[in-house]
C-alpha cells in the first residue's frame, strides 16, 4: 500500500523520522513516499487533502474535517513556544500599529499571536526562515519565530519581546501543543493503528540512538550550529512525541476551546 508522508525540515521532525526514512524501522506492508516541506506548505497540503499522513501545525489540524490525529510524533512544549522578536528599539505597547511577520496563516504561531494580541491587523505571512531578515530590512516591525530560529535570533542583535510558551503556561498551566501528525480518516482503523505504531517505533529508535539521525538533521536544518540543533531537539522531542496521551490531547482540546471562544476557528 502506497502512503505519502509529509514532514518538515525542522530538526525535531527529521530527527524522529530518519529511522523510518532509512528503513531501520520495518515498513511493514507499506510503500512510503516522503515529502519534506515547510510546515505551512504541509498545512496547505493537508487542508487540500493532498497527502496521506503529515506533520502539521495544531492550528491547521483544528481546521481539518477529514484527518485524524496520530498519538506519536507531536511537538508539545512545556513553557516553550514561539517568540515575538524585533529590533532593540521596538515598542510592544504600540503593537496594534505594527506590521508583524508570521510563519504561515495556518501555523499555531499565528493562532497564539491572535489570542494574545487580537488588536493586530497588519500581518505579513512568509516562510519561517525569512522572518529575521524581514525585520532587519524594515519590511516588518516585529515577527513571530519558530523552529531553529528561536535559538539564534540574538546573534543578529534582535530581541525577544514576548514568549508565547510562557504566556500559555501562565494562562492555562497546560503544555502548549504546536505540531502534530495526522492521517486521512478514510483509511481503515487497522491501517491507522499500524502507521501510528511505525511512527512510534521511529521516535523511540531516535531517542534510544541519539546520534543516529544527526547527520540527516544537519543536512536539512536552517541553522547548522550543532548546539542550536541539539537545543531544538531537546526541547521538542520528549515524552509527548512518543505518545501524547491524555495530557497532550487535553492541551489540544483546551487550545481548541480558546480558539472557538475568540472565533479564530469555526466549530466543525
Amino acid at each position: 500500500m502506497k502512503v505519502k508522508i509529509g514532514l518538515s525540515t525542522c530538526p525535531n521532525d527529521t530527527y524522529i523520522l530518519y529511522p523510518l526514512i532509512s528503513k531501520v524501522i520495518d515498513w511493514c506492508c507499506f510503500d512510503f513516499e516522503f515529502v519534506m516541506q515547510d510546515v505551512e506548505t504541509l498545512n496547505c497540503m493537508v487542508l487540500a487533502s493532498e497527502i496521506d499522513v503529515s506533520k502539521m501545525s495544531v492550528y491547521g489540524y483544528l481546521q481539518t474535517t477529514n484527518y485524524s490525529l496520530l498519538n506519536s510524533g507531536s511537538a508539545i512544549g512545556k513553557a516553550n513556544g514561539p517568540l515575538l522578536i524585533a529590533k532593540q528599539e521596538f515598542d510592544i505597547n504600540n503593537i496594534s500599529n505594527s506590521t508583524i511577520a508570521i510563519p504561515g496563516k495556518n501555523t499555531t504561531a499565528h493562532l497564539l499571536l491572535s489570542i494574545a494580541f487580537p488588536e493586530i491587523h497588519k500581518k505579513q505571512f512568509m516562510f519561517f526562515n525569512q522572518i529575521e531578515n524581514s525585520i532587519l530590512s524594515n519590511k516588518a516591525n516585529a515577527g513571530v519565530i519558530i523552529h531553529e530560529t528561536r535559538f539564534s535570533f540574538q546573534k543578529k542583535n534582535l530581541k525577544c519581546f514576548f514568549d508565547f510558551g510562557q504566556f500559555w503556561e501562565d494562562k492555562t498551566g497546560l503544555a502548549l501543543p504546536l505540531g502534530c501528525f495526522v492521517i486521512k480518516s478514510s483509511f481503515n482503523q487497522s491501517v491507522i493503528q499500524k502507521i501510528n505504531q511505525i511512527l512510534s517505533d521511529s521516535v523511540r529508535y531516535a531517542i534510544a540512538n541519539p546520534s543516529y539521525s544527526i547527520e540527516f538533521v544537519k543536512k536539512h536544518a536552517q541553522e547548522l550550529d550543532i548546539d542550536t540543533i541539539q537545543n531544538h531537539i531537546n526541547m521538542y522531542v520528549n515524552d509527548f512525541t512518543v505518545n501524547m496521551g491524555e495530557t497532550g490531547q487535553k492541551s489540544i482540546n483546551n487550545l481548541k476551546k480558546i480558539a472557538l471562544k475568540q472565533k479564530l476557528i469555526i466549530k466543525q
